[in-house]
């Protein structure tokens, strides 16, 4: 791994209680959808209420953030991000509560850093995101993917529920689609994925920090 990253380590934090934390994440997030005409969706996920949402964030010596992705959890009342942009365009909250008893959470924001696009930060910030939600009791992931990352998504045990459709969001240059994956069984999920999701899970149920080279494959 190229030495630029070994001062970089994940960290799993709860938004409500890392405010200043979270503030600098969504800056990143801004700035990096923003490049990609996507920056009113960055906008909308940073008005939800911070109390039911779990980041990771890739951070460096200096404590900039460099990559980051949300976990949302789904409770009565507060509708996921993917309800809120989709709600009006298929039936995704019946899918969600076929979904149900089983935890659903939504893994949903993931980006990076212009200087790092092309480095480990993505696969890294999302392996340490799944292993978060199995950690956090969940059983079961809902996304979006669009077509530029669904085969990302898909290494990753992400399957698309056709059902729902494609839809033009956040803008009429993406056909985006509703994934869900199977948290328990890691259905999907690529070989070389699996014995790392299940390290990292382990780890972070003791700690909320590790180097990222512990999350590369």
């Amino acid at each position: 791994m190229n030495s630029m990253y070994d001062a970089i380590e994940l960290v799993l934090f709860h938004a409500g209680d890392e405010p200043a934390l979270a503030d600098r994440y969504h800056a990143g997030q801004l700035a990096s959808y923003g490049r990609h005409g996507a920056g009113a969706a960055a906008e909308r996920t940073r008005e939800l209420a911070a109390d039911g949402v779990h980041m990771v964030a890739a951070i460096d010596a200096a404590g900039g953030v460099q990559a980051g992705m949300r976990i949302h959890h789904r409770r009565p009342g507060r509708p996921l991000p993917v309800e809120l942009a989709l709600a009006d365009r298929c039936p995704i909250g019946a899918a969600l509560d076929a979904r149900e008893p089983a935890p659903v959470v939504e893994m949903s924001g993931l980006w990076v850093a212009e200087a790092h696009r092309q480095g480990p930060l993505a696969a890294a910030v999302t392996r340490t995101a799944i292993a978060a939600c199995r950690m956090l009791g969940a059983r079961s992931i809902v996304g979006c993917a669009h077509q530029h990352v669904l085969a990302f998504y898909q290494r990753y045990g992400a399957v698309v529920d056709a059902a729902l459709g494609a839809h033009p969001y956040p803008s009429p240059r993406y056909a985006t689609q509703v994934v869900f994956s199977d948290l328990v069984t890691l259905a999907g999920v690529a070989p070389a994925e699996q014995g790392p999701l299940e390290r990292l899970t382990r780890h972070l149920r003791s700690a909320t920090h590790l180097p990222l080279v512990q999350a590369c494959a």
